[in-house]
């Protein structure tokens, strides 16, 4: 039935078929509340938010809102400036390739201008020597991309690992690359100073002839191989692209051979022969052409090979299997055949300038010689000797170096900035766009030039861009050679023409530029076939080596990796280095959809951290509906799980039943407070409750459909804290889930870890999951983590998690691994749990005592270990942003480093012993990053006696104390503060570190001030005044490079004066106090039990005398709770069918009259809070399909036929469940229903004493064939009283667990995570353990800073080792040990500084990728809506639900109408017998719509004949009520319809009636 639903929507709810009646008694709850029934009050009343929340008088409507910290949303100025950096690099990126192909084609044919050939005998040797110089510049200009392909290619191979080589493949693969080295040679050293300046640049295009010829092969046999008809349109596209792009290409081939382009010069000068026979028999310049172009081209086939050649005659050429092989042995072979070709070029340069070029040569010193007695090839490289001698020689030199050095720049530009274009995905605008456009452009420059030299014949380059004044030296050598002599127009149809033949087939061959396939962030070796940066020819080279088949790439290396894998299995443990199957990429059109799991661990978080992070699910939930609606590339499907440490809590009685603590009665109530704070009109629907072997569990479906589930952990039944819980989740999620029900595949599931107080925007998630897509290889990664709170204790947390991120974890990134990362925010691989030495080893229990340090105090840290140990990365990820509370007293401050510290060292000793370990798995950490590692470690553990040494500077000079006294000043305090943490309890440690930290502070402070005055009196080159300004520079500059978190630098200050705190105090304390393993923050003592308490658990536990038993009247008629005090009160029934209730004349003292108005509430009556009732379908109803499940209500209607509250188990529930399950309807149900309907009139006016009850008892055994005894013996004992808490009441109870996930919970908890029970002996010997282990540590570390604390004194006392130099007249004077270790530091520290800076530029094209291009992208983060904005909507609905859809025009109607609202108010459908009407047969739908009717019938029918005695009497109204399994928010009763004959009770899906006019919605 269609109803009126409260938020102002219509909800067509499925049907019931039942017509539920239900007493109705009119009293106030204040009479409620003082019934002797104090059982049935607590677990049978209900909860209303409308009874909670009353509305308040006009005089009280003053609010105070909440509002949202706004520093955790990206501010609309941000997005705004982030979307304007998106813009500004589209044009950056566009601009720089366009203008650096450019500048880099328009260099390298003034280089060719400065080889060629000089006219004349004048200053012949200064040509000849300018010459000669201008060959060894182009040899430096082809060999500077071979030099960075080695580089590089040297440091891939040193730090990965690739497959061997193969002798086979190094030999063809580099005939090949010879071959094209040697057409590069003839194209740029013997050709190019020869060529026109606009013939060049429309010859060069021809370079792809041989890769068009290999593309029309694979096109032809792709297209001859289709069998798809649907396809073929687009290969036969292709293949007339690919035949076109052949013939423009030959044909630009044939006019460059015959020389048909190459005029004779007007005024006679450098003719050039037209006769095609004395054109070979004279200068073969474009013979040499022709062949350079063909070898040339032979470099790109790789790119346009997908599948072997097959001729006729059975000639096979396998290219595929060529390809596939030196793809994977790529650096390898880089290597190789770059060293080849650079030698090759040296050799081919030198044979061009002492034997193919000797007769050319102008000067008589070559040609003749001076009697010197050298020979000419010893005179030609005597040449080079003279150019470094004379000085007229050397500024042209210089020049031409110069331009060599800009094309070199600006190629690695255009190559630096067109793969930040593929990166960002914006590689049509930026890349494809200006590669495509240099070639017009230089052609059309180099023809403007020709053209404006036949109007000013002694004009050159350098007076074309208007340079001759300052440099008209360089007019003749500073040029473009302009052989090529012709008019305006004929010009210009040349150039058209040379770009018809050449530039236009290479854009028919290259169109897959325009298509892109890549994901963002993607690997250079992804995006680029050969390793190639730079060159004389970037813009051909971005075209031709821009991979085109992505997905065979892809393809490929998993298949070389599995038989990789395959090969190895069984020989030897396969490590990190054989393990190429995560170094595969992802294409765009690759189909993957991670699956995310959002797994929050909690313990004793506060509401307003619980708030924090179910408002950040819901966000996600929101984010997730929005892009799977938009069909979003980056949408991942999720779950949640959220893990509740020791959420049972039990009393102090013989009854040890437990019961859900205040947490998770908390937890229950914040979560549709989370929902309504991001969805203002959806909300959570109540759970589903299951009793599992670890506790309970609670699933709840959220808004949009993703399930979140609560795993409720009785630390009776199983091991609790925070490592136990993420074993929990790693072996359902990886084990059970993946292995045993196969829901998932391994490859793409990932695991955000989460703490219980975490907040985050969805794109932060984005953020780290791009991570793990752009390299297989990453393990985990984390992200920028925000300590929020307030107080001068969170102040020097905020600056000392922005200097860890902004320069500690950036450096860790670059250099190597993270070493860590944070289990509040991080992203797993679930491939990478999963392998051995990883999950299985994270199970272990402690057994000694550096065991309980490292593994319990810092369990993130560890597993972050085992997963460096295995091989794989851990990344950082700045721009992921996630906020977390952090402690706000100085107790809770030091317990929690207290953890942290000694955990921390643990695990980087842990590291560093096993270091050839894991240098050998993995190839991310070298042992570069082990030294710098091993520094690091060094310089904290005598960090405290380098404080002490500071302090004792001070104080000698402030007081002008001699050296020893302030020494023992400075040290004598911390020499007490140790023994007394060896001594006294760890709170009066922490008193007496919190008045020596305010002591210290001033003591800084007098520091800061001593250094500025002598920074003021001009003392800047002593070192501590260095290392000082240095260090402060480096902090505000980083700090201006993180604008969005330049204020954490306003806490450098407190942070400064700390430092003795956090150096000396807070390290002494961690060291001294390594024995005590307490969790040390969020602990809190059990409350004692108030007499609330206890009387709530008397209720539940009481006795069932009050407790009143079902009544029962016949099988098809019964009177359900029948009161003994509520005299006058019929309740019937027809078997589950329909129900009505009807209140007739009351007998004495037994009714009161209806009230007219609503009654009034009285204040201090609250209810119990409970889960809030759901508004909208859920996507699994409680029980549609399910017969396992029962409402929590029935279950408490149940209590009294088991005896108590307390004696409730799965099995019983399951019992009475199968016993209601197998009431059958009878065949005459609708005739009995019929008669009683008929009779309903007379029965009106009976006596209440004529309907006897009596009490039916339900035999607790069972009659489950489905489960075993095993199964059926640990129900029983499975005690279900916390899910009779009110906070579950409107849930549903399945006490249906499946039976293979019952066993794993089973399986697990014996194998790994059974409570511990450890006897007295054996804590006795465990803290024992830890004690002497704390005593070893701790006393090394004081030695060793009392051996540096020493060694500084006694050299400044007995050792003269002092620095000493004159700066401005003054002697400044050092010690050397003091500028040593400062020197120490100050490497350190900029190594952080650079490897932030490249960090921070992977962070801006991480941005800049994330962001799209469409200004309005709906990615904006989702802001919580505050309550002002909730009470404004619920006003709005309420406005809406009061108006009036219809006229009663009866006051018996009205009447009716009161009546029945004041029902659903006071009561609600339970669903009792939801479990029989879901299995109805359909052909009873037309029965129960007839009784129905019927019903409401005679109703009517009594209203009009006696409206006086019925306004005087009933106390109830008949209520047609409707909806299957929705139970939870009743439908509002419409007013009586005009005519009877228009109410029914319809099913929407099949009986639909239209209400006439003035006629209530229903």
């Amino acid at each position: 039935m269609e109803q009126n639903m409260p938020n102002g929507r219509y909800d067509n709810r499925p049907p019931s078929g039942i017509l539920k009646r239900r007493h109705i008694e009119n009293q106030d709850e204040n009479d409620l509340n003082n019934a002797g029934d104090t059982e049935t009050q607590r677990l049978c009343s209900t909860s209303n938010d409308d009874d909670v929340n009353e509305p308040l008088p006009l005089y009280d409507q003053f609010r105070t809102i909440p509002r949202e910290d706004e520093t955790r949303i990206t501010s609309t100025t941000s997005k705004f400036f982030v979307k304007l950096f998106k813009y500004i690099s589209v044009i950056l990126c566009c601009a720089i390739v366009l203008v650096g192909g450019v500048i880099s084609k328009a260099c390298v044919l003034i280089l060719g201008n400065g080889a060629k050939v000089y006219e004349g005998t004048e200053n012949a040797l200064d040509h000849d020597v300018i010459r000669v110089w201008s060959y060894i510049i182009l040899l430096c200009m082809l060999l500077t991309p071979e030099v960075f392909t080695m580089g590089y290619s040297l440091y891939r191979i040193i730090m990965k690992k690739e497959n061997p080589l193969e002798l086979k493949t190094v030999l063809l693969g580099g005939l090949l690359e010879l071959l094209s080295a040697f057409g590069e040679g003839i194209l740029f050293i013997k050709v190019l100073p020869y060529l026109d300046a606009t013939f060049a640049c429309l010859a060069f295009p021809l370079i792809s002839f041989a890769p068009i010829c290999v593309n029309i092969q694979e096109k032809w046999t792709s297209y001859s191989h289709n069998k798809e008809v649907t396809s073929k349109c687009r290969k036969i596209r292709n293949l007339c692209f690919a035949i076109i792009a052949f013939i423009l290409q030959a044909g630009g081939l044939v006019s460059c051979f015959s020389g048909l382009f190459t005029p004779v010069n007007a005024n006679g000068k450098n003719e050039t022969n037209t006769n095609f026979m004395q054109f070979l028999n004279i200068n073969y310049t474009y013979v040499w052409t022709f062949v350079g172009l063909i070898l040339a081209s032979l470099r790109y086939w790789e790119n346009f090979v997908k599948r072997d050649f097959h001729f006729p005659f059975g000639l096979t050429i396998r290219a595929r299997g060529l390809q596939e092989k030196l793809d994977g042995s790529r650096f390898k072979t880089s290597f190789i055949f770059a060293f080849v070709k650079s030698s090759f070029l040296v050799g081919f340069t030198f044979l061009v300038i002492v034997v193919l070029e000797k007769e050319t040569y102008a000067s008589s010193y070559v040609n003749v010689g001076n009697g010197d007695g050298r020979n000419i090839y010893h005179r030609i490289l005597y040449l080079l000797e003279l150019g470094s001698e004379r000085s007229r020689y050397s500024r042209i030199i210089t020049a031409l170096v110069y331009v060599f050095a800009t094309q070199a720049g600006c190629a690695l530009a255009v190559f630096f900035f067109g793969r930040v274009a593929c990166l960002t995905l914006i590689q049509r605008l930026a890349y494809a766009s200006p590669v495509i456009t240099v070639t017009p452009v230089i052609s059309a420059l180099t023809a403007a030039l020709t053209t404006f030299k036949e109007q000013h014949p002694d004009n050159g380059l350098i007076n074309f861009v208007g340079l001759g004044r300052e440099y008209g030296y360089l007019e003749r050598y500073v040029d473009w050679n302009t052989v090529i002599s012709l008019d305006h127009g004929n010009m210009v149809a040349f150039v058209i023409v040379g770009l018809i033949l050449g530039w236009l087939g290479k854009i028919l061959v290259t169109t897959f530029i325009w298509s892109p396939q890549q994901i963002k962030l993607e690997r250079t070796e992804v995006l680029f076939v050969k390793a190639q940066y730079g060159g004389p020819l970037i813009d051909q080279a971005l075209m031709l080596n821009r991979r085109q088949f992505e997905k065979e790439y892809s393809e490929s290396l998993r298949a070389r990796a599995a038989i990789s894998e395959m090969k190895q299995i069984g020989a030897e443990p396969l490590s990190r280095n054989h393990r190429l199957s995560r170094r595969y990429t992802l294409p765009k059109n690759y189909k993957f959809t991670p699956m995310l799991f959002l797994c929050a661990t909690m313990w004793h978080e506060t509401k307003q951290e619980m708030t924090q992070i179910l408002t950040s699910i819901m966000r996600l939930d929101k984010d997730h509906h929005r892009r799977k609606d938009a069909k979003d590339s980056d949408s991942f499907n999720f779950e949640v799980h959220v893990m509740f440490d020791d959420a049972m809590e039990r009393g102090k009685g013989k009854d040890e039943q437990p019961k859900a603590n205040s947490y998770v009665k908390q937890l229950c109530e914040l979560i549709p407070v989370a929902a309504e704070k991001v969805e203002l009109e959806e909300e959570v629907g109540t759970p589903i409750i299951y009793s599992t072997p670890y506790g309970g569990k609670l699933v709840f479906t959220l808004p949009h459909g993703n399930k979140m589930i609560v795993h409720l952990k009785d630390k009776e039944k199983i091991r609790h804290r925070k490592r136990w819980s993420q074993c929990m989740y790693m072996y359902y999620i990886l084990g059970y889930l993946q292995s045993e029900k196969k829901k998932y595949d391994l490859d793409n599931i990932f695991i955000l870890a989460l703490d219980g107080d975490v907040d985050f925007q969805p794109k932060a998630v984005h953020l780290l999951l791009d991570r793990m897509k752009k390299n297989p290889d990453v393990g985990a990664a984390c992200g920028r983590i925000h300590p929020t709170g307030s107080g001068p204790v969170v102040w020097f947390q905020k600056f000392e998690y922005a200097v860890g991120h902004w320069l500690q974890k950036t450096a860790e990134h670059v250099l190597g691994c993270v070493l860590c990362s944070p289990g509040c925010f991080s992203m797993f691989r679930g491939s990478a749990l999963v392998e051995d030495n990883v999950m299985h080893t994270y199970t272990s229990m402690a057994t000694e005592a550096h065991h309980h340090l490292q593994w319990d105090q810092g369990e993130d840290r560890w597993l972050c270990t085992l997963l460096l140990k295995q091989g794989w990365r851990i990344e950082y990820s700045a721009a992921s942003d996630s906020y977390t509370f952090a402690p706000e007293e100085f107790k809770e401050f030091y317990n929690q480093r207290r953890r942290w510290g000694p955990s921390t060292m643990a695990n980087i000793l842990d590291i560093l012993n096993d270091s050839k370990l894991t240098v050998r798995n993995n190839t991310y950490i070298s042992w570069g990053y082990i030294v710098y590692q091993v520094g690091l470690m060094a310089s904290s553990i005598i960090a405290p006696a380098t404080v002490i040494l500071v302090v004792a500077e001070s104080y000698k000079s402030v007081f002008d104390w001699d050296a020893t006294a302030s020494l023992l000043v400075a040290l004598i305090p911390v020499v007490i503060f140790v023994i007394l943490c060896y001594t006294t309890k760890p709170d009066f440690q922490i008193l007496v570190a919190a008045i020596l930290t305010i002591i210290y502070a001033l003591v800084m402070l007098a520091v800061m001030v001593i250094l500025i005055a002598g920074i003021a009196s001009g003392g800047l080159l002593e070192p501590n005044n260095i290392f000082v300004i240095t260090l402060v520079g480096l902090y505000f500059f980083t700090g201006i490079v993180h604008p969005h978190e330049l204020l954490c630098l306003a806490h450098g200050l407190l942070y400064y004066l700390c430092v003795p705190s956090a150096f000396i105090f807070l390290m002494v304390y961690s060291l001294t106090n390594m024995n005590n393993v307490s969790w040390g923050t969020r602990e809190s003592k059990k409350p004692e039990e108030t007499q609330e308490t206890q009387a709530q658990n008397e209720s539940l536990e009481g006795e069932t005398g009050s407790a009143k038993p079902i009544e029962v009247k016949s099988q098809n008629l019964s009177i359900q709770h029948s009161h003994p005090d509520n005299e006058g009160s019929y309740s019937c029934g027809l078997c589950n069918i329909c129900s009505c209730s009807i209140g007739v004349r009351p007998t004495a003292h037994a009714y009161k009259p209806l009230p007219k108005s609503e009654p009034k509430k009285e204040k201090g009556i609250k209810r119990r809070p409970t889960i809030r009732r759901n508004t909208k379908p859920q996507a699994s109803k409680p029980n549609q399909g399910n017969e396992k499940r029962v409402s929590v209500k029935q279950m408490k209607k149940w209590i009294s036929q088991v005896g108590t509250a307390g004696n409730l188990t799965t099995a019983k529930v399951r019992a009475l469940s199968r016993r209601q399950k197998n009431k059958k309807l009878s065949p005459a149900v609708a005739t009995s229903a019929q008669e009683k309907a008929l009779q309903l009139g007379d029965e009106l006016t009976e006596d209440q004493a004529h309907c006897s009850s009596q009490e039916v008892h339900l035999e607790m055994t069972d009659t489950e064939s489905e489960v075993d005894s095993i199964r059926l013996k640990e129900e029983s004992t499975e005690g279900l009283r916390w899910v009779m808490d009110g906070t579950f009441e409107d849930a549903h109870f399945d006490f249906n667990l499946p039976p293979d996930e019952r066993k794993f919970w089973k399986y697990l908890i014996e194998q790994y995570l059974e409570p511990l029970d450890m006897s007295k002996e054996e804590k006795e010997k465990v803290s024992a353990d830890l004690k002497e282990l704390r005593n070893k540590m701790s006393g090394a570390y004081f030695f060793a800073n009392a051996l540096w604390i020493v060694l500084n004194f006694a050299l400044q006392k007995s050792v003269e080792l002092h620095l000493s130099f004159e700066f401005q007249g003054k002697t400044v004077e050092a010690n050397v040990v003091a500028v040593l270790f400062l020197v120490f530091f100050l490497i350190i520290l900029i190594i952080q500084f650079i490897c932030m800076l490249v960090h921070r530029w992977s962070t801006a094209l991480h941005v800049l990728a994330s962001t799209p291009l469409k200004w309005a992208d709906g990615r904006e983060d989702i802001k919580s809506h505050t309550v002002g904005q909730k009470e404004e909507r619920r006003r709005q609905n309420q406005s809406f639900e009061r108006t009036p859809t219809s006229t009663c025009n009866s006051p018996a109607q009205s009447e009716i109408s009161r009546g029945a609202a004041h029902y659903n108010q006071a009561y609600e459908p339970d669903g009792e017998y939801d479990d029989v009407i879901e299995n109805k047969p359909r052909d009873l739908e037309a029965n129960y719509s007839q009784v129905g009717e019927e019903i409401y019938s005679s109703v009517q029918e009594s209203v009009e004949t006696e409206p006086k005695r019925l306004l005087e009497s009933t106390t109830q109204a008949a209520t047609v009520t409707n909806g299957v399994g929705k139970r939870n928010m009743p439908p509002t009763p419409p007013p009586i319809p005009e005519k009877p004959h228009e109410m029914k009770v319809r099913f929407p899906s099949y009986t639909k009636a239209k209400p006439a006019n003035g006629t209530a919605r229903m």
